[in-house]
């Protein structure tokens, strides 16, 4: 429910200009113009959220495995070193650090991409039908 309202606030739902209202004040051509757009943003949103769960997961599973064999995370030769032998905890390593990247170089692109959004450019509606 969190990352619904997070969509919700980037998106400015809350003032109106969400794509349930377009038809009614006019702008119908405003959802269908940005619709890649809002599936991409969507799209990133969903799998940051579902890669930041993986990685809570993975980083309770990844500690406990550490303690098990006595690895103080914090060392980072010996937790390459025993990463490197141990195929679950290279697993959950994986998840956590797919996630961290996708969250900071992925992630980020929502803002503009709502921003765009927000604008409502329908320059592509003006394309003349013979232009294609």
């Amino acid at each position: 429910m969190h990352a619904l309202l997070y969509v919700a606030q980037v998106m400015g739902l809350n003032s109106g200009k969400d794509f349930g209202t377009s038809a009614q004040e006019g702008r119908m051509p405003a959802p269908i113009a940005n619709a890649t757009p809002f599936a991409h943003f969507m799209g990133d949103i969903c799998m940051g959220w579902l890669l930041f769960w993986q990685a809570g997961v993975a980083t309770k599973r990844l500690n406990s495995i550490f303690r098990e064999n006595g690895i103080d995370p914090l060392d980072a030769g010996k937790k390459v070193e025993f990463l490197g032998g141990n195929k679950e905890a290279a697993f959950y390593d994986g998840k956590v650090q797919s996630a961290r990247f996708f969250i900071k170089n992925v992630l980020p692109r929502v803002d503009g991409l709502a921003g765009a959004i927000r604008n409502e450019d329908l320059s592509i509606m003006a394309v003349h039908n013979h232009s294609f």
